[in-house]
């Protein structure tokens, strides 16, 4: 660390140049555009009106009680009954 202080004292200008360098990036529309990329990134995948006919899907989907196959396996159906109508309906 103490050699990267050297070289910064040793030559401020190339300071300045990279902190104007840095401010016009932050003022340019490669940097808008990347900022914005990364927001639709985080946005939700689905809208919570497709979880509800999601779960509305695999309710009316399977046939069969958890009585019948246990709670493990009636769990694993609905999520992949619900994983298969979002699935679907996002292609």
């Amino acid at each position: 660390m103490g050699r990267v202080k050297e070289l910064l004292e040793d030559h401020p200008e190339d300071i300045a140049d990279f902190s104007y360098e840095y401010e016009m990036w932050l003022k340019s529309d490669e940097y808008i555009q990347m900022v914005n990329d990364e927001v639709a990134s985080l946005a939700k995948a689905y809208h919570q009106f497709d979880i509800l006919e999601a779960l509305e899907y695999a309710s009316n989907g399977i046939n069969i009680q958890p009585e019948e196959v246990g709670k493990e396996v009636y769990d694993k159906l609905f999520s992949g009954k619900v994983m298969e109508f979002l699935n679907k309906n996002n292609e």
